[in-house]
C-alpha cells in the first residue's frame, strides 16, 4: 500500500501543476486580450443630435447575460442595416464613439447597429470579458437585427473583426437553401489571433491557450456555401497595434473557403481607418444594398 501511494502522489502532483499552469496561462491570455479600461459610461442621452436618431435595446444573451444594443436610423429610408462590431477599449456609451456610428450611417446610407460585448460599458461592473460571452454577445444581436433587416453588411474593425468573422462563418456555412441576410462582410484592421498582435512567436506556441484563433479556425473550418456573399478586408500600411500581416495570412486563408473575397492595404493609413476609405472600397456593395432596396420597396408599393 504505501509503495502505491508513493507511485500515485507524484502523479497527482504533477497533473495539478499541468492543471494551474493551464489556468494561469489562460487567465493571462484572456487578460491580455480583453485589457478593458473599465469606465463611468458616459450619458449622451441629452444631445440634441444624438438622442433623435439613436434608440437603445436591452437584449440577453442565451445565458441571460445582458446586453446593450444601439440602432443608429439613417437619414434616408433603408431595408438595410449595418451591423457593426467595435474594438476594444470602445462603449456605446462613449459621444465620440456614438458620433462615429452616426457619420458612418450617412457615408453609408442605411441604418447601423452596434452593441457592447458582455463585459463592456454598462455591464463592465458585473462581468468579466470572454471569448465565449464575445460570441454570445454578437449572436443575440444578429438574431435580433436579422429579425427586423433583411439585409445586413456586418462590419468589424479590430478585436471586433474577429466575432464577425466568426458569426460570418457560422451563418454562411449553411447549405445553399437556407436564406441568409448577411449581404457582405467588412474586416477592418482584423487580428489573425489575439496574442499574435504582440508576439507572434509566442502566439504560436501558446496556440491552445490562444483566444480567437482565427488561423486554426479557417484551416479547419469548411468551404462556405454561400460563395455570393462577398468579404473585404481593409487594413492600413501604418497599423502599429495589428502587423498587417494578420490581414495578408487571413486573406490567403478565405481564398481556400470563398473566391469572393478582396484584401486591400491603405497608404498612410493607421490602425483606425477613416470612414472616407471604407466607404471607397465598401461602395460595390453599398450599390447592391440600395439596388435590392429598390426591388423591396416596389413590392410593397
Amino acid at each position: 500500500m504505501r509503495h502505491d501511494t508513493v507511485l500515485v502522489t507524484p502523479v497527482l502532483v504533477v497533473s495539478s501543476v499541468i492543471v494551474s499552469l493551464s489556468l494561469v496561462i489562460s487567465s493571462a491570455v484572456n487578460i491580455l486580450t480583453f485589457a478593458v479600461f473599465h469606465r463611468i459610461p458616459v450619458d449622451v442621452d441629452g444631445g440634441v443630435r444624438l438622442s433623435r436618431r439613436i434608440r437603445r435595446t436591452h437584449l440577453l444573451t442565451t445565458k441571460g447575460e445582458p446586453i446593450e444594443a444601439v440602432r443608429v436610423t439613417s437619414r434616408y429610408a433603408s431595408t438595410a442595416c449595418v451591423m457593426y462590431s467595435h474594438g476594444n477599449a470602445e462603449h456605446t456609451h462613449n459621444r465620440r464613439y456614438l458620433d462615429y456610428i452616426c457619420s458612418l450611417s450617412d457615408a453609408m446610407g442605411c441604418d447601423v447597429v452596434t452593441y457592447d460585448y458582455v463585459g463592456y460599458g454598462k455591464s463592465s461592473w458585473r462581468y468579466v470579458s470572454t471569448q465565449k460571452r464575445c460570441m454570445r454577445s454578437i449572436q443575440a444581436v444578429y438574431a435580433h437585427v436579422a429579425s427586423h433587416y433583411p439585409q445586413i453588411l456586418l462590419m468589424g474593425w479590430s478585436l471586433g473583426s474577429a466575432p464577425t468573422l466568426r458569426l460570418s462563418l457560422e451563418q454562411l456555412s449553411r447549405p445553399d437553401t437556407s436564406p441568409t441576410p448577411i449581404k457582405g462582410v467588412v474586416l477592418l484592421s482584423p487580428l489573425l489571433s489575439a496574442i499574435r498582435t504582440r508576439f507572434d512567436g509566442l502566439g504560436r506556441a501558446l496556440r491552445p491557450f490562444d483566444l480567437f484563433d482565427n488561423d486554426s479556425q479557417l484551416r479547419l473550418h469548411p468551404r462556405l456555401q454561400h460563395v455570393n456573399v462577398p468579404y473585404l478586408i481593409l487594413h492600413g500600411t501604418d497599423d502599429q497595434v495589428i502587423p498587417m500581416d494578420h490581414s495578408v495570412k487571413l486573406h490567403s486563408l478565405l481564398i481556400h473557403k470563398t473566391s469572393n473575397v478582396a484584401c486591400h492595404f491603405l497608404d498612410r493609413v493607421g490602425h483606425a481607418i477613416p470612414i472616407g476609405r471604407i466607404v471607397e472600397y465598401t461602395l460595390p456593395m453599398v450599390h447592391k444594398l440600395r439596388e435590392k432596396k429598390k426591388i423591396l420597396l416596389s413590392k410593397h408599393t
